[in-house]
């Protein structure tokens, strides 16, 4: 089937400004004369199938549209716009902020003790510069490091099972003077309290009795006690000779199981030396006193005159009536 289609003259007039750009401006077409009678041309007829297209709402708010036209910005009813704060505010808020950037603080190197660099001194042998160092501290503080540093520098210098002898022989020595610094600061101690034979012959050379000897009354009973930490003071003789004099006050006193005093006897003892002794002791005798047989507390009480410091030891004591050789 063909359809008669007419073109008309508006038609085509329309048809040669959709033309495109590419003809060249300024070339003029001529255009032809109308037809007088126009010929039906025939056109084979093709079935048109019609599509229906619903097209979504466009929903545009009234914010769009102000912004669109450039009119004044439209706000919501519903919607308050955020306070404005004032200058102060804004100022407060400025200045509570966190900083961009940390400030850069500059860390202090510890300082050094005085010890540690007086260790490096000596070990660079600057000794007088070493013991500068050690004047920070306390006068008996500063004699006993002075004596201990350089014994501490040398068993860092090799082996002291292959030192001579002599070299060891003075680490000793400087031991034993940093020991006599704080000897007198020390506490009196009692060592190798027991009651004895009279065999004492000098400190360590003794013969002790059995723990479960008991005494007769008018028997003489030997007690022999050695001391730690004396230290005596210095002393000049009438003949004027120098040395160390030492001097302990000593109390012996008896008591019974209901703590009564019994029986009591003070001991003056003096020695003097031309050195400082290490090792000391004391040798008591005495007649025991006569009490009724039974078990009893011998109390050992001794103070160091030079230093005012004590001690005191308590030995258990036993008194037997039988006649004879104790048991």
């Amino acid at each position: 089937m063909f359809r008669l289609v007419s073109i008309s003259r508006f038609t085509l007039i329309a048809g040669l400004f959709m033309l495109p750009a590419c003809m060249g401006r300024g070339v003029i077409i001529p255009m032809s004369p109308p037809i007088a009678n126009p010929v039906p041309v025939a056109v084979e007829s093709t079935p048109i199938t019609t599509v229906s297209r619903v097209d979504p709402p466009v929903t545009i708010s009234p914010t769009e549209i102000t912004v669109a036209v450039g009119l004044p910005r439209l706000v919501h009813p519903s919607v308050q716009p955020p306070p404005v704060p004032s200058c102060r505010e804004q100022m407060e808020e400025a200045s509570s902020a966190p900083p961009l950037l940390s400030p850069i603080v500059a860390k202090a190197h510890p300082v050094e003790p005085p010890l540690l660099a007086s260790l490096r001194l000596y070990m660079d042998r600057r000794v007088d510069d070493a013991i500068t160092q050690l004047k920070v501290y306390d006068a008996t503080n500063q004699e006993l490091l002075i004596a201990m540093i350089p014994p501490l520098m040398r068993a860092t210098e090799g082996s002291l099972n292959q030192a001579d002898p002599q070299d060891v022989a003075g680490i000793v020595e400087q031991l034993q003077t940093a020991a006599n610094v704080v000897k007198s600061r020390a506490a009196l101690r009692l060592e190798n309290t027991c009651f004895c034979k009279r065999s004492v012959v000098k400190f360590g050379i003794f013969d002790p009795i059995g723990e479960n000897h008991s005494f007769r009354p008018g028997e003489m009973a030997e007690l022999y006690v050695e001391l730690r930490n004396v230290v005596g003071e210095p002393h000049t003789t009438a003949q004027g000779d120098r040395g160390i004099l030492t001097v302990m006050t000593s109390e012996l006193v008896l008591r019974d199981s209901a703590n009564q005093l019994i029986w009591r006897r003070d001991c003056d003892r003096s020695e003097f030396s031309r050195s400082l002794q290490h090792d000391h002791y004391v040798h008591y005798r005495f007649s025991v006193p006569n009490v009724p047989a039974g078990r009893y507390t011998l109390w050992l009480n001794l103070v160091e005159k030079a230093t005012s410091r004590s001690v005191k030891r308590a030995l258990e004591f036993r008194v037997t009536a039988l006649p004879g050789p104790a048991m």
